[in-house]
C-alpha cells in the first residue's frame, strides 16, 4: 500500500473435479509481491468444477486478480 502499486495480474489454473486448483501461475506481475499474492490468493479459493455429460471434470481458467488501493 505504502508503494501505492495498482493494477491486475492475470492469473491461469485449472480448476479439478473436486473443486481445488492446481497450476496456478501468474501471467504478469506489477512489483512489490503482487504476483505472489495473486497466486497463494487463487491457490487457495474452491470453484465449481465444469461438467460435462452430468460428470465433473477438469477446466482451465484465467481470472484477474485487481489491486487497487481506495483511500
Amino acid at each position: 500500500k505504502a508503494k501505492r502499486i495498482e493494477g491486475n495480474v492475470m492469473v491461469s489454473f485449472f480448476v479439478e473435479a473436486d473443486s481445488s486448483t492446481s497450476e496456478v501461475k501468474a501471467l504478469g506481475d506489477l512489483g512489490g509481491g503482487t504476483q505472489a499474492e495473486a497466486v497463494r490468493l487463487v491457490e487457495g479459493l474452491k470453484f465449481a468444477p465444469a461438467l460435462q455429460g452430468g460428470k465433473a471434470i477438469r477446466q482451465q481458467m484465467m481470472i484477474p486478480v485487481i489491486f487497487r488501493i481506495y483511500d
